[in-house]
């Protein structure tokens, strides 16, 4: 018979079917098993959403609930909403247990329809996010079926940083979008798998990692002008296009990671989702 029991520490210290987590306010390890975990560096954190803290649904979560806010763990109140720049909001995504490795995930629809698309927003202005000329991403992320065509996970307005998957030679494309397209193939075979992503753009040049390994990169050549960002939707620039498909972590900074910063998140999601 398995115990799950969370004890609250200084209030951020919890025991959670018998793994030891330490929040990003306390700077500790976390443990797997005898097996000391380094958590994400706090330095430049923007946002850091988890499917398995920080979820509303009006109240407590539990399956097929639908997730209304997603509360920010960097500990800069950027908690995640569904009050996107567009004229109406999106609806509630849906929170699902045991997707990955035991942990749950939280469901977008891929809906177009302005008013039915899931998403979740920091704020219209993305104040606080600082990440026009430098940022990295680090998704735990798959899509629901084997179509590559508007797949969103990250974006914002017209002039914004965007993460995108398009449709082309059956290869992940990773794409950039400040007013127009800039787009870099990647190597991945697109599929409906489980996937640890990462994406960093230093000003100049954005590069791509998919499990914790190279997967090309590109020289952008547009200004990104434009901080906020929405997860699941594309709102801005003469297009829309969303996310069906779930994401079960999503970090972000306002700097590039160095090599073994990288190494050290990439470490600690294989660890929690086992990819």
């Amino acid at each position: 018979m398995k115990i799950t029991t969370r004890l609250f520490v200084a209030g951020c210290l919890w025991m959670f079917m018998g793994t030891l987590y330490v929040r990003p306010q306390i700077l500790g390890p976390i443990f797997f098993t005898n097996t000391t975990v380094v958590l994400p560096p706090l330095s430049g954190m923007q946002i850091w959403w988890e499917a398995d803290v920080g979820n509303n649904c009006g109240g407590a979560c539990s399956d097929g609930s639908s997730q209304s806010t997603w509360a920010d763990q960097s500990g800069n109140g950027n908690n995640g909403t569904l009050t996107p720049a567009v004229t109406i909001p999106c609806v509630a995504s849906i929170y699902h247990t045991n997707q990955i490795n035991g942990k749950p995930a939280v469901t977008f629809n891929g809906n177009t329809t302005a008013g039915s698309e899931t998403c979740f927003s920091v704020g219209n202005s993305g104040a606080g996010l600082n990440n026009k000329s430098a940022t990295s991403m680090f998704l735990v992320a798959k899509y629901a079926g084997t179509s590559a065509t508007g797949q969103t996970f990250a974006c914002g307005g017209a002039g914004a940083f965007c993460w995108n998957y398009q449709a082309g030679a059956n290869k992940y494309q990773h794409v950039d979008k400040a007013a127009v397209l800039s787009i870099g193939s990647g190597t991945a075979a697109f599929d409906s798998n489980w996937h640890q992503l990462n994406t960093t753009y230093d000003g100049t040049t954005l590069a791509f990692r998919i499990n914790r390994a190279s997967d090309g990169s590109v020289t952008n050549a547009q200004t990104i002008s434009s901080n906020w960002l929405v997860l699941g939707i594309n709102v801005g620039g003469g297009s829309f296009t969303t996310l069906n498909g779930q994401i079960a972590e999503f970090i972000l900074y306002n700097r590039v990671l160095s090599g073994g910063e990288i190494t050290t998140v990439e470490t600690y999601l294989n660890g929690k989702y086992g990819l």
